[in-house]
């Protein structure tokens, strides 16, 4: 019984843990938006994920509280995304 209780303790801290990571850059993004976009972030979607032999590639769509929307992209271990403002007259960004 101790071993099946340990086992469980063990995978909600891993599971924790890759919570904590992908919240981390999620908390960065949202961060670096409102300090050079003056964006206050209201969702992130459209994200893709890939480990990199140079780091974490991340893309994403960021929408604003003002109806804005970025594309935003790290690569390359990047520690800040390249942000792209979308235009008003595209259908998807």
């Amino acid at each position: 019984m101790r071993i099946g209780v340990f086992g469980l303790i063990l995978a909600i801290a891993g599971l924790s843990s890759m919570a904590w990571a992908q919240a981390n850059w999620e908390e960065q993004l949202t961060l670096q938006m409102l300090q050079d976009q003056n964006c206050e972030v209201t969702y992130i979607t459209q994200v893709i994920e890939r480990d990199t032999p140079d780091g974490k590639f991340i893309q994403a769509l960021v929408g604003c509280t003002d109806q804005r929307t970025f594309n935003v992209l790290r690569d390359k271990g990047l520690k800040r995304f390249t942000v792209a403002p979308c235009k008003t007259d595209e259908r998807a960004c």
